[in-house]
């Protein structure tokens, strides 16, 4: 093999290895990205879906802490459209009375909601995902 072939390889070998590379980077940049892709799960401060913000996390053990000090105990109505039933809980770190919201159901006014002999609305500081079976909207936790 002559200098000029020899310098082709080297150089072709280089940039595969490029290639090689940045093509993981992508594809991690690209898995990373999907691991935080929208959840679903909107909250909103007001009955039939107003006043929402969207997308919030799927485990939060303290919603003042991790989406917004206004929402703490200020959820009024509920969308789910992730893939996982979620269990929506009165207190933090998922414990309390919980409140099950499936995947593509919702709960538009918490005010009629009642867990425990309780109204859920007003009070749900933590929520998480629900193993098992899936209930209906509103059964509780």
């Amino acid at each position: 093999m002559g200098m000029r072939e020899n310098r082709r390889a080297c150089v072709t070998a280089s940039l595969a290895l490029t290639i090689g590379f940045m093509g993981a980077f992508v594809g991690a940049a690209s898995a990373s990205t999907a691991g935080a892709a929208a959840t679903g799960i909107t909250v909103c401060k007001d009955a039939y879906e107003q006043n929402c913000t969207s997308n919030v996390p799927g485990y939060v053990g303290d919603v003042l802490k991790q989406v917004s000090p206004g929402l703490r105990d200020s959820i009024s109505s509920i969308r789910n459209n992730g893939a996982q039933t979620i269990c929506f809980y009165t207190d933090n770190n998922f414990e309390g009375r919980g409140v099950a919201v499936p995947p593509g159901g919702s709960l538009a006014n918490l005010a009629g909601t009642y867990v425990g002999g309780s109204s859920m609305n007003d009070v749900i500081s933590s929520w998480a995902p629900l193993g098992g079976p899936q209930p209906p909207p509103g059964s509780a936790c």
